[in-house]
């Protein structure tokens, strides 16, 4: 029944007695009840089966019910784990590359002290105003006292209160 379930995704049902060799069994084996677990795509991620009605033979169309709602929150667990195993995954790596950019984007005391010491050019001087600005003119340093303008200037320095 599992693997005939897992291979075509339908509910399997059998009733009656069912000899011990054939599904390697040590019991007695008077009904089953094997459902997939299906993800929203309907692949199937598991089987689930369940023996011997208690005091009836075959299982009926309401046990099935039942035990189809059974199986559904099992695939939403499933999907719901697989889901945040994804999500840790991805803030691991989000987490590894923020470090990288930190460490490439800080400057040392020595490069910030050379800056602190310059003066700030005004925004004419820089030409940061015209349309046909490139900052690839710029060399590292005037790149740096063009950011800083132009936070001053659109006052960022107090919005976000960066010393």
């Amino acid at each position: 029944a599992v693997v005939s379930t897992q291979s075509t995704g339908n509910i399997e049902g059998l009733g009656g007695t069912i000899s011990e060799e054939k599904i390697g069994a040590d019991r007695e084996i008077r009904s089953i009840l094997a459902m997939p677990i299906l993800t929203d795509t309907r692949q199937v991620l598991g089987v689930v089966e369940i023996l011997n009605k208690k005091g009836e033979e075959r299982f009926d169309r309401n046990d099935e019910s039942l035990f189809e709602a059974f199986t559904l929150f099992c695939g939403l667990g499933i999907y719901n784990v697989v889901n945040f195993e994804r999500l840790l995954k991805a803030n691991s790596a989000q987490k590894v590359v923020l470090e990288i950019l930190s460490y490439h984007a800080s400057a040392s005391k020595d490069e910030v002290a050379i800056i602190e010491r310059k003066e700030i050019p005004s925004a004419s001087e820089l030409n940061i105003l015209n349309y046909d600005f490139g900052d690839h003119t710029l060399d590292r340093d005037q790149t740096v006292l063009a950011t800083v303008r132009m936070f001053m200037d659109l006052d960022l320095v107090n919005k976000f209160r960066i010393d």
